[in-house]
């Protein structure tokens, strides 16, 4: 990796003597362990704090919500930089190296130094760790919707990380796949409740849209699961961009059905929220995909009829 640049000139003429200046505070960075060398005056002159969305773009794989039992969780910079990492607060920061394991719930910061010597503002990642219920089968999660539990597909159909998402499929198409498998479409408001969260987040991610976090500002749909920090709090994928996703919903025109959460091109307008009817359910798309829903096993919390 190259060094930060740093400017050299020739020594001037020897100052005369002058009041010393009062220290000025420091910046927010990585925090000193006892077996870490010494940072130059230089180096530390370089080190600027990056504005938000500028400097190293970082990410935690897999990203924070709820995880079950344990999740192990690998820190990332794609310009190469420095990664850091804290698990006390947003200030006190040290040199990621290794796997971080989490048994139980909590915060972590990251941040990173890039090649020019910028620092990443601080991004806050937050993990809950639960037992798991066992209610949903492969790839599938549970989601806590207010009519009760339901079981969403992780992914896009065909429902597999890594594959490319199936798009061309009108709306029956999609619902005999999901028949054929012991599933149903999602409804529009199951939906929209597993990519909201329970903090109602605008995003999967977050309340903040990032550019770089969902497959909606990409030349062509993405294979799921690739932005790994486009995830929802219950670990459901590519909810904002990528397909937009026939849902199970009436429109107020009864020959429609809504479609939710943009494509790879809907930019900050693929929110959580976002939901259209503009499509002709018997016309097949290439932009317009499906994922499927289906009770828990166990029927615990199962609702009675899904929400429209």
């Amino acid at each position: 990796m190259p060094k930060p640049e740093t400017l050299s000139t020739p020594l001037p003429p020897a100052p005369k003597p002058v009041k010393p200046s009062a220290p000025k505070p420091k910046t927010p960075g990585l925090a000193k362990s006892p077996d870490s060398p010494s940072e130059s005056p230089d180096s530390a002159k370089a080190r600027v704090l990056a504005p938000v969305d500028s400097g190293p773009y970082l990410w935690a794989d897999p990203w924070g919500g709820r995880h079950f039992d344990s999740v192990r969780v690998t820190l990332h910079c794609r310009q190469g930089c420095v990664v850091l990492y804290s698990l006390t607060d947003s200030i006190n920061f040290k040199s990621y190296e290794d796997t971080l394991v989490f048994k139980r719930n909590a915060t972590l910061w990251i941040s990173g130094i890039d090649s020019l010597g910028r620092q990443a503002a601080p991004i806050r990642v937050d993990y809950v760790i639960e037992r798991n219920p066992g209610d949903c089968a492969g790839e599938s999660a549970p989601v806590t919707t207010a009519a009760g539990a339901v079981c969403m597909d992780k992914y896009e159909w065909p429902d597999s990380e890594g594959a490319i998402p199936r798009a061309f499929v009108n709306h029956k198409e999609a619902e005999d796949s999901c028949r054929a498998a012991g599933k149903r479409l999602c409804t529009a408001t199951e939906w929209k409740e597993a990519c909201q969260g329970p903090d109602h987040d605008a995003y999967p991610y977050g309340a903040r849209y990032r550019e770089n976090d969902c497959p909606a500002k990409e030349p062509e749909a993405a294979r799921s699961g690739r932005f790994p920090v486009c995830r929802s709090y219950y670990g459901i994928y590519d909810m904002a961009g990528n397909l937009w996703e026939w849902t199970s919903t009436p429109a107020s025109d009864p020959d429609f059905f809504m479609v939710a959460g943009g494509n790879w091109t809907t930019g900050n307008e693929a929110t959580c929220a976002l939901a259209k009817f503009s499509f002709y359910p018997a016309v097949r798309y290439p932009f317009v995909g499906f994922r499927c829903c289906q009770e828990p096993s166990k029927g615990k919390g199962a609702s009675k009829s899904p929400p429209r």
